[in-house]
């Protein structure tokens, strides 16, 4: 199993895996691999609860740029969103502001009003807007003229910040953001699952970095520390996962799961991480509906 197949708080991916430990249709050493995820998660909401409070105000509004139509990056920028959000920023995202009747071009002319800009590159964002498909072919030329507006005016930095989800850069993120672009920027690499939680707090930092404001650098400093210890201590218990009896696995699954529940809504980092005081009154699985194979029970609004 890959370890994007399977995101610590992606719903529909925790759904489905769970269908396959019910019918036994599931590989032990993904499992374990699953119930190590989750402990993560459970971490990493920590992490980001504690940006949120030492943030705070400074927090800023950013707004998400994206194309529908490729299932697991378009998971995976939903799982972005949720995380930034955690985290206090305060996101202009389309699932959230689009409902039915909104004009397009009243969406999109919030790009200019949010304080941060995120481009998602994917394919799929490149070909529609060469193509002139989808509200990416609305957005795009907004967020390239806004770089360029700032970086000419002698600007050192862009509050544009490109992202590589998926595929070549070349391939995946406009040309404009590229070396020897109008408006070239550094973008973040996305395209390794396994290193999802540090690049989720580079870009946090770069979002709400502003100047030579230390006290939000101590802030991220902070956090790092927090979580380069937290994710240690789950490594470490690398050997309990590994001991848990086969019978049991799917208990132990779904009760890491509930931790990363709680810890969404604000538990403390220490009882996140006491993962194996198990309460286990059996070793019944409780079975989980199946689901439709989507990225989003939602439509993509507005053709993106």
């Amino acid at each position: 199993m890959e370890l994007r197949a399977f995101h610590f708080r992606d719903q529909r991916a925790i759904e489905t895996f769970c269908t396959g430990v019910e019918t036994q249709d599931y590989n032990e050493d993904d499992l374990r691999l699953a119930i190590r995820l989750v402990t993560l998660g459970a971490a990493f909401c920590e992490t980001l609860d504690r940006l949120r409070i030492g943030v705070g105000h400074r927090a800023p509004s950013c707004f998400i740029s994206y194309a529908w139509g490729d299932p697991p990056n378009v998971a995976l920028v939903l799982q972005l969103e949720a995380d930034l959000r955690l985290a206090g920023v305060r996101t202009v995202f389309d699932l959230h502001q689009n409902q039915s009747g909104t004009g397009i071009m009243r969406f999109t002319n919030q790009i200019g009003a949010c304080d941060r800009v995120v481009l998602c590159g994917t394919p799929l964002l490149v070909d529609k807007f060469t193509n002139g498909l989808g509200v990416v072919a609305h957005e795009i030329p907004q967020i390239v003229e806004r770089a360029v507006d700032e970086l000419s005016s002698g600007g050192y930095h862009s509050s544009v910040h490109p992202l590589l989800l998926a595929g070549d850069p070349t391939a995946s993120i406009p040309r404009a953001f590229l070396r020897g672009g109008e408006a070239e920027l550094v973008y973040l690499d996305f395209r390794d699952p396994t290193a999802y939680f540090d690049r989720v707090l580079d870009l946090l930092e770069g979002l709400c970095s502003s100047g030579r404001d230390c006290s939000v650098k101590d802030v991220f400093v902070s956090a790092r520390s927090f979580w380069k210890e937290a994710s240690a201590s789950v490594d470490e218990q690398a050997d309990e996962i590994n001991a848990i009896p086969s019978v049991l696995l799917g208990a132990v699954f779904e009760h890491q799961l509930k931790m990363v529940q709680t810890a969404s809504e604000g538990m403390v980092a220490e009882q996140a991480l006491e993962v194996f005081n198990l309460p286990l009154a059996n070793d019944k699985f409780v079975a989980r509906p199946a689901v439709n194979e989507q990225a989003s029970s939602h439509a993509p609004p507005f053709g993106h």
